[in-house]
């Protein structure tokens, strides 16, 4: 279903319509360079595992901020070219 709205300068919420699509495509951008994960729950504690393939546990960092798991990293790409200009 397609919901046409329109934008009214008078209303004071034009601007956020005007900036929705931006939002959503900053969303759907951070959702493809997240990683796959999963999390559950037991009795005794929570399970989150998360796929960072090629990543060593010392380019990772876990941290807890006013009750949220941050989990941060950051995964570079090196190749040595011989014969090539770029």
């Amino acid at each position: 279903m397609v919901q046409r709205t329109d934008l009214d300068p008078h209303s004071h919420d034009w601007w956020s319509q005007l900036l929705d699509p931006m939002r959503r495509v900053g969303a759907r951008v951070a959702e493809f360079f997240s990683p796959s994960a999963e999390a559950a729950a037991t009795e005794e504690s929570y399970e989150i595992a998360l796929e960072l393939p090629g990543m060593s546990d010392d380019e990772i960092q876990l941290e807890v901020h006013a009750g949220r798991l941050v989990v941060t990293g950051e995964k570079r790409a090196q190749r040595e070219e011989s014969g090539k200009d770029y």
